[in-house]
C-alpha cells in the first residue's frame, strides 16, 4: 500500500513538473524495489528533462530490462538517444515502440522529427501523416508537417498543414508566424502581414515574427516600418544577427548610431555561432560603407563571405563541369526543336536573363510597367523542370520537350491575372537558354549586360538567402563564374535560332528613352509612356534589388565598386577583354 501511495504521489509531482521532489521519490522507490520499472521509467524522463542524458539512458535501460514490452520506455529511450545525437539507435527504439503499439502516434511523431533533422523529408512527412491519421487533432504534428513541406518549397501543402494546426490549436503563435512566411513566399503580402501580426498578438516577445513582419514591409517598400520592427526584434533577442543584417539594409549609419554600436558589441562578444557571425559581418560591412570606412567595410565583407563559403562548401569546379554538360548536351536537345506553328499558346513568356545583380530587376520593372504585361518575378520553374534535361540526366526525346513546355505553361497560368504576356526574371535561366529556345520558339529572350567588375563586386557584397547561389562568396569564384557565364552566352548566340536581345544596363542609364523604346519595340508591344518611369511601378519585388528599383534610373551605379578596386586588382584583370 505504501508503494502504491508513493507511485501516485510520484505521478502527481511529475505531471505538475515538480521534478526535484519527483526525482527524490523515484530514487527512493527504486532503492526499495529495484524491479519497479515505473520508478526507473519516470527517473529516465526526469533526467531527460534536466538534460542529464547519461543518467536518463541508464534509467531507461533498467526500466526496459524489467519490462521489455512497454512502448513508452522505448519511446523515451529514443528521445534520450536523439538528444545524444545517436540517431540510428534512436530510430531503432522508436520503431520498436511502434511495433509494440502500432497506434502510438507520439512515437511516429518523434521518429518524424528525427528524420526531418537528418534532412530525410519524404520519410519525415510519411511519419507525420501516420501520426495525424491516428490522432487527427495533433496540432504539433500538423505544424511540423507544414515545416517539412516548407523546406521542400511545397507552399500550398505547407499552408494547408499550418491552417490545420491553427484549427486544432487556435492560439498557436508559431503556426500563425510560419503561415505568414508561406504567404510571403507566395507573394500574398496582405495575408502574410496579418498572420505575423496575429502571431505577435498571441506572443508579444516573438522576435522572429517581428523580424518577418519587417521583411514583408521591406519588400513592400515601407522602410520606416521595417526598420522599427527589426529594432523591436533585436531588442527582444539581442543576438538576432540576421535581423541586424536586414536592419543594416534599410537605414544609414553613423559612428554614434546605437544599432551600429550594438552590432559591434555583438561581433566582439565571441558568443556567436559561425552563421550569426556571418550575418553580423555583412551588417557591419554595410554600416561602415555608409560611414565611408572602406577598409573596415572590406574586412567585414571578406570575413562574412569566407564564413558563408565554408557553410555552403562550394567549389567552382562544380559549375565548370555543369556548364560543359550544358553545352555538350544541347546538340541532342536541338534535334527536338518545336515548331511555332504546331505548338501554339495564348501565353507569351518573356525571359529576362543575365548575371544576378546585372540589372534584370530594373528591366522587368520597365517591361511590366506596360499595361499588357504581367511581371512574374524570379520564377523557379525552368530550373525545377528543366535542369536534368539540360545536363543530360533525363532521356531526351520529343515527348520530354513537350512535357517540359506544357508543365511550365501550367505552372505560370495561375499567375497571369487575365493577361497573356508574362516576364520570367530568373537571371540564372541564362544556363537554360538552349532548352528555352527549343521548347518556346515564340518566347522573347532579353539578356541584360553590365560592367563586369561592377557585377562581380555587387555579387560579392550581397548575402543571398537562397543556398542555390553559391559561387559569390569568394571574389576569385565570382570572377571565374562570370567567365563561365560569358563563355556560355557566346555559345548560345552561335548555336540557337532564337534571337537573344542584348540590353546594356550602363547605356540604359545614360540614354534611357532611346534604350527603352528600342526594347519595347523589339518585344512587339505598342508604345506606352509609363515604361519610361519604372520607379512608379508599384508591383512588389522580392529580389535583393527591391530598394533600388523604387528610385529613378540614375547614372554611376556601376562605378561604386571603384572604391574597392585596389583590393581586387588581380581578380579584376581576369575580366579584361571579356
Amino acid at each position: 500500500m505504501k508503494t502504491k501511495l508513493k507511485i501516485d504521489e510520484l505521478l502527481k509531482l511529475y505531471q505538475s513538473r515538480n521534478f526535484d521532489k519527483a526525482e527524490k521519490i523515484a530514487i527512493s522507490l527504486s532503492k526499495e524495489d529495484p524491479n519497479n520499472s515505473f520508478a526507473w521509467k519516470v527517473l529516465g524522463l526526469i533526467y531527460l528533462t534536466k538534460n542529464k542524458l547519461a543518467l536518463s539512458l541508464e534509467a531507461n535501460k533498467k526500466a526496459l530490462k524489467i519490462f521489455s514490452n512497454d512502448p513508452e520506455i522505448y519511446n523515451n529511450m529514443g528521445n534520450t538517444l536523439s538528444k545524444l545525437l545517436r540517431y540510428d539507435q534512436a530510430k531503432f527504439y522508436y520503431q520498436n515502440a511502434i511495433n509494440i503499439k502500432p497506434d502510438f502516434f507520439i512515437a511516429y511523431y518523434n521518429l518524424a522529427n528525427l528524420l526531418k533533422l537528418e534532412g530525410k523529408l519524404d520519410e519525415a512527412i510519411k511519419n507525420y501523416q501516420l501520426s495525424i491519421r491516428i490522432k487527427p487533432d495533433y496540432a504539433e504534428a500538423h505544424f511540423n508537417l507544414g515545416n517539412s513541406f516548407k523546406q521542400q518549397a511545397k507552399f500550398i501543402d505547407a499552408e494547408k498543414s499550418y491552417k490545420q494546426a491553427i484549427f486544432h490549436k487556435p492560439n498557436f503563435a508559431e503556426a500563425y508566424h510560419n503561415l505568414g512566411v508561406i504567404f510571403k513566399e507566395k507573394g500574398e503580402f496582405i495575408d502574410a502581414e496579418k498572420s505575423c501580426r496575429r502571431a505577435i498578438s498571441l506572443k508579444s516577445d516573438y522576435a522572429e515574427a517581428y523580424h518577418n513582419l519587417g521583411v514583408i514591409q521591406q519588400i513592400k517598400g515601407e522602410l520606416e516600418n521595417a526598420k522599427k520592427n527589426y529594432q523591436i526584434s533585436v531588442k527582444i533577442k539581442p543576438d538576432y544577427a540576421e535581423s541586424y543584417r536586414h536592419l543594416a539594409l534599410v537605414k544609414k549609419f553613423n559612428t554614434k548610431d546605437n544599432d551600429y554600436l550594438n552590432m559591434k558589441k555583438l561581433y566582439l562578444s565571441n558568443k556567436l555561432s559561425k552563421k550569426q557571425r556571418c550575418h553580423i559581418c555583412f551588417g557591419l560591412a554595410k554600416a561602415n560603407e555608409d560611414m565611408k570606412n572602406i577598409k573596415k567595410a572590406f574586412d567585414y565583407y571578406q570575413e562574412g563571405n569566407s564564413l558563408r563559403k565554408k557553410e555552403l562548401d562550394y567549389h567552382i569546379n562544380e559549375d565548370k563541369q555543369k556548364f560543359e554538360r550544358l553545352k555538350l548536351n544541347f546538340e541532342k536537345i536541338f534535334n527536338y526543336s518545336l515548331n511555332t506553328n504546331e505548338f501554339k499558346s495564348n501565353i507569351k513568356p518573356i525571359f529576362i536573363v543575365g548575371m544576378p545583380r546585372s540589372g534584370t530587376t530594373l528591366i522587368e520593372q520597365i517591361i511590366s510597367s506596360h499595361p499588357d504585361v504581367l511581371g512574374g518575378g524570379e520564377l523557379p520553374y525552368i530550373e525545377q523542370l528543366g535542369d536534368l534535361i539540360s545536363i543530360g540526366q533525363t532521356m531526351i526525346n520529343l515527348n520530354t520537350i513537350i512535357k517540359f513546355r506544357n508543365s511550365y505553361l501550367e505552372k505560370i497560368k495561375p499567375l497571369l491575372n487575365n493577361k497573356s504576356i508574362i516576364t520570367d526574371k530568373m537571371p540564372q535561366n541564362f544556363r537554360y537558354i538552349g532548352l528555352i529556345s527549343v521548347a518556346f520558339p515564340e518566347a522573347k529572350i532579353i539578356h541584360v549586360k553590365r560592367n563586369a567588375a561592377a557585377v562581380c563586386w555587387s555579387n560579392y557584397k550581397q548575402y543571398f538567402s537562397s543556398n542555390n547561389i553559391r559561387y559569390n562568396y569568394s571574389m576569385n569564384d565570382v570572377v571565374e563564374y562570370y567567365k563561365l557565364y560569358n563563355n556560355l552566352m557566346r555559345f548560345w548566340k552561335k548555336t540557337i535560332d532564337n534571337e537573344i536581345y542584348d540590353i546594356d544596363y550602363d547605356l540604359l542609364t545614360t540614354s534611357r528613352e532611346l534604350s527603352i523604346k528600342k526594347l519595347i519595340n523589339h518585344l512587339g508591344l505598342n508604345w506606352n509612356n509609363s515604361c519610361l518611369f519604372p520607379e512608379n511601378n508599384n508591383r512588389i519585388v522580392l529580389t535583393a534589388s527591391n530598394l533600388q528599383i523604387r528610385k529613378h534610373i540614375y547614372k554611376g551605379s556601376s562605378q561604386k565598386y571603384l572604391v574597392y578596386e585596389d583590393f581586387f586588382k588581380n581578380e579584376f584583370k581576369k575580366l579584361d577583354n571579356l
